[in-house]
Parts: C-alpha cells; sequence; structure tokens
C-alpha cells in the first residue's frame, strides 16, 4: 500500500486517493483533525498540512469571500487505516482488514482490539510511554475525547491502574504492543 501524496490540492482530491479505503469525508477530517493535533503519530518523512486559502477580491468590488482549503500531505495509507480504525469502530473492520492485508499487515492485529484498548493504543502512538504509571488519568480529565471510552464518566477518566495493567498484558499477549527498551510500541 502506498502513500496518500497530495501537494497543494483540495479535498476532492485527498478523497479520490481514499477511495480504496473510505468514501466517508467525515471519518476523513475526523483523521485529520486528530493528526494535526497529534501530530507524533505521524513517521519520519510523513507530513500533514493544511493551509486556509482566500480568493482573490477585484478593487473596488464588495462579495463574500469563501475560503478554501489546500493540502499538502505524505501519510502512508495504513497509518490512515489504523487511525480510522482506532478513532472510529463503525469504519468497517472488514475494509480494514482488506488495506492492510494488501499492505502486508495481519488483518488479526486490528481485530483482536477492543474498544476499552483503543485508548491504550492511540496513547501509545502518540506519546512515548514507559511503565503503567504513564497510562494513568484516573480522576483526571480524559485524554481521548475523539472516541467513545467505556472508562470515561463526566469527562473524567475512570481506568484504574489494575485496569490498565491487565490491558496492556492482554494487548502484548496478543502482539499487538511490546515493552522495547523501555518503552511500549505498536507492532503493526
Amino acid at each position: 500500500m502506498d502513500n496518500l501524496r497530495v501537494e497543494n490540492g483540495e479535498f476532492h482530491e485527498v478523497m479520490k486517493q481514499l477511495n480504496d479505503i473510505t468514501n466517508q469525508g467525515v471519518l476523513v477530517r475526523k483523521i485529520f483533525d486528530f493528526i494535526k493535533n497529534n501530530n507524533e503519530v505521524l513517521s519520519e518523512g510523513e507530513y500533514f498540512k493544511e493551509e486556509i486559502t482566500y480568493p482573490p477580491m477585484r478593487a473596488g468590488v464588495m462579495s463574500f469571500m469563501i475560503p478554501g482549503t489546500k493540502y499538502n500531505i505524505n501519510i502512508k495509507k495504513t497509518t490512515i487505516v489504523v487511525l480510522a480504525f482506532l478513532l472510529d469502530l463503525s469504519f468497517s473492520r472488514g475494509i480494514a482488514s482488506l488495506a492492510l492485508g494488501v499492505a502486508g499487515f495481519s488483518t488479526q492485529t486490528l481485530q483482536s482490539i477492543e474498544d476499552k484498548e483503543r485508548c491504550l493504543m492511540l496513547d501509545i502512538l502518540m506519546k512515548e510511554k514507559k511503565d503503567n504509571n504513564d497510562f494513568n488519568y484516573y480522576e483526571r480529565k480524559c485524554i481521548q475525547n475523539d472516541i467513545e471510552c467505556p472508562f470515561r464518566y463526566n469527562h473524567n477518566c475512570q481506568r484504574t491502574i489494575q485496569e490498565i495493567e491487565a490491558l496492556l498484558t492482554n494487548l502484548e499477549k496478543k502482539e499487538v504492543i511490546a515493552h522495547v527498551s523501555r518503552k511500549y510500541k505498536n507492532i503493526f
């Protein structure tokens, strides 16, 4: 699977390249918003830039200015598929499996991630985590407002350290993550 590459393009050009993955513009915008706020999920050489543009105005003419958006993107399509899957489980698991299978990834990896594990997976993708306490947000504001989380109550995280340990152990057993060089990393 190749990269999504757009240079100074519009959203319809982005969607044209993602046609083999999704036709849901809302999901793609959700992924782009997540990447803008968490650009550390991108690997070396990947980038995402979004620029608001305004049409030129003729002097002496009063008119409405409707801004446009131009994109400069170079992101692996597998990154988009993984984020789509983690951010929105209504994204077809079959399409995610097909897209990752074409890229040579094991489809078992995504299929085995449960709803309650998605928050940890996004946290691992976003930031360097060294031990179980790095995932502990108990009684603090939830950091994953991009997804539905079964541990969120009144915008606060209710996941205990014992639940974190059990979830991390389970993800390691499923071979979705590994604790390598004293850091948690995704395997896919």
